[in-house]
């Protein structure tokens, strides 16, 4: 097994956002990988980490609930981040990322873009400091939808410790 490269660079707070339980763990593994990496972090799913949360979040008929967005200010204003990371980033309701833009110390932001998307996504795009995307297509598909969020291809990595 590899071991991660030592830090050249002091801690960061790190938040993840996005949703828990995806199909390819996004969350969980980043989550492992900034701690292995000794950054502090914290989650905030937007399907609830705790039950309550998740059944506050079933319950919710459309949009999103100012009671799961205000416990997204409070996380961003106690935490304090040094940097947000956004994974699927166009699965994440777009009045997350309105809150964070709008933030009074706004931390820099990184999308993580795994699946296809349209055009019409470009406000979250823009929300973001740097897009990072899974498939090489993905930039040639953002530049023509007027994205103006620089981009790179990232692919998703594999746990050593899993697989």
């Amino acid at each position: 097994m590899m071991e991660a490269p030592p830090l050249h660079n002091p801690p960061r707070r790190v938040l993840l956002l996005g949703k828990l339980g995806s199909l390819v763990l996004w969350l969980e593994n980043l989550q492992r990988a900034c701690r292995k990496l000794g950054h502090r972090t914290r989650v905030f799913a937007i399907n609830g980490e705790t039950l309550a949360a998740r059944l506050h979040c079933k319950w919710q008929i459309r949009g999103v609930s100012e009671w799961m967005l205000a416990r997204f200010e409070r996380t961003l204003a106690q935490f304090r981040p040094d940097l947000v990371v956004v994974a699927g980033l166009f699965g994440v309701p777009v009045d997350y990322m309105r809150r964070l833009s709008v933030h009074p110390n706004r931390p820099p932001v990184a999308g993580l873009v795994g699946d296809r998307f349209q055009a019409s996504e470009r406000e979250r795009a823009d929300q973001c400091d740097r897009l990072y995307f899974t498939d090489t297509c993905f930039l040639r598909d953002a530049e023509l939808a007027g994205f103006r969020t620089p981009g790179a291809y990232l692919p998703l990595g594999v746990d050593p410790e899993l697989f």
